[in-house]
């Protein structure tokens, strides 16, 4: 009987169908911005039991990040979402942050120092959590369209707070930990 029941639930298990993959990265790979743009700092912290890499984005200005050099392991996605893993730098505030998404990727067509990401950019807003340090997870984005994606090409992930939008209303740095891509 036992042996029934174990064999119909790896069947099970091996016939369900994958319905999404999630690709995870972290801000330590965060490469900056163009040299035009102001980029968020990358900052090393020595949590004592635990040492992470977070980019500080700043709360009076748009400061972007670019992750780079991926590509999408086994899928030519049409859409995407995002969570971007946060935590706020000091304060007990559950004023909001805003983040846009947009990715960009390099085929045989387009070269890699003229990237175009993809528009619209995709926001999504955050409340911060009543104490600092705890680590905050977005909701999901709405739909990202990736620009040039293709199965295993080169592509970049660009992240950006919108400091200036009205309602962006967290008053200290937000620190990016990583972010989550389903497909």
């Amino acid at each position: 009987m036992r042996k029934a029941s174990l064999v119909v639930a790896l069947v099970l298990l091996v016939s369900a169908p994958v319905t999404a993959a999630t690709l995870c990265m972290s801000a330590a790979s965060a490469d900056l911005a163009p040299s035009a743009t102001a980029s968020a700092d990358l900052k090393h912290n020595d949590g004592g039991a635990l040492q992470y890499w977070t980019s500080d984005f700043d709360p009076a200005t748009d400061e972007p990040i670019i992750i780079s050099g991926w590509h999408w392991p086994d899928a030519n996605p049409a859409t995407v979402t995002a969570i971007v893993w946060w935590k706020s730098a000091s304060g007990t505030s559950t004023n909001d942050v805003i983040f846009d998404v947009s990715i960009g990727c390099a085929g045989a067509t387009v070269e890699w120092d003229t990237l175009v990401f993809s528009t619209p950019v995709v926001s999504v807003t955050d409340a911060g959590l009543a104490t600092a340090g705890l680590m905050n997870a977005t909701s999901a984005t709405g739909a990202i369209t990736p620009a040039g994606s293709a199965a295993s090409v080169p592509c970049a992930l660009k992240i950006n707070r919108d400091a200036d939008n009205v309602g962006d209303t967290l008053a200290v740095d937000a620190q990016v930990v990583g972010v989550c891509l389903t497909y």
